[in-house]
């Protein structure tokens, strides 16, 4: 039976570097943010299309990563087999920092009339929030996820794991957990030799060297 992983995260935490890890994999097809995106407001024609279309792909392991799967998770996990979530995590400060210079001039987060903030692709793939601030927004996203996420782990014990960004793609143990989660097998996994992340402090090149290094020993 075909293997489905999805991966979650608020975004700006390390989602495009798991389908980067995944998507190495021999026999995977691992996206990220495919489209169509979806709606935050749930759909169920809308992510069983999604679905549909992601297990037609032609591979062992087929997924897609991205933020706005979060409100289909239960369903997705109550009424799919053999499915696998990946939930990433990374410091709220870091998010809310990245989020603020990666979204200069849109706002994901707040009702807005589109005079103050340009209207954006995946303003509908985001909740929001009443807040004072496009900062303070971002905030309560951040709070709102993994309260979710948290409910989840304990509903749905065996399917879903968190992982801390830092931890798990900065050390071998790291990656190696993610791929046994993930159930990739030991004569499918391949060295990857880079890992892209939406790091922006100082240190990315030295950071991605190292991931490098330190998955060598996987197979």
């Amino acid at each position: 039976m075909k293997k489905l992983i999805i991966g979650i995260g608020t975004g700006r935490c390390g989602t495009n570097t798991l389908s980067h890890l995944l998507g190495k994999q021999k026999n995977c097809m691992v996206e990220h943010e495919s489209k169509p995106i979806l709606p935050w407001e749930f759909s169920k024609n809308k992510i069983d299309n999604k679905l549909k279309s992601l297990k037609n792909c032609n591979a062992e392991t087929v997924g897609d990563i991205a933020m706005y799967y979060l409100p289909y998770i239960k369903y997705i996990l109550s009424n799919y087999k053999n499915v696998k979530v990946i939930a990433l995590k990374r410091d709220k400060n870091e998010v809310v920092r990245s989020f603020l210079q990666k979204t200069e001039g849109t706002n994901h987060w707040m009702e807005h009339d589109g005079k103050k903030w340009k209207f954006a692709e995946f303003d509908r793939s985001f909740p929001k929030f009443k807040a004072e601030t496009k900062e303070e927004a971002i905030r309560l996203y951040w709070d709102h996820y993994y309260k979710e996420v948290e409910k989840l782990l304990k509903e749905f014990p065996s399917k879903i794991k968190l992982y801390n960004m830092e931890e798990s793609f900065n050390t071998k143990q790291g990656v190696e957990s993610i791929l046994n989660f993930a159930e990739i097998p030991g004569k499918n996994r391949i060295v990857v030799q880079e890992l892209k992340k939406n790091y922006t402090k100082k240190g990315l090149r030295k950071i991605i060297a190292s991931i490098a290094r330190k998955i060598k020993g996987l197979n």
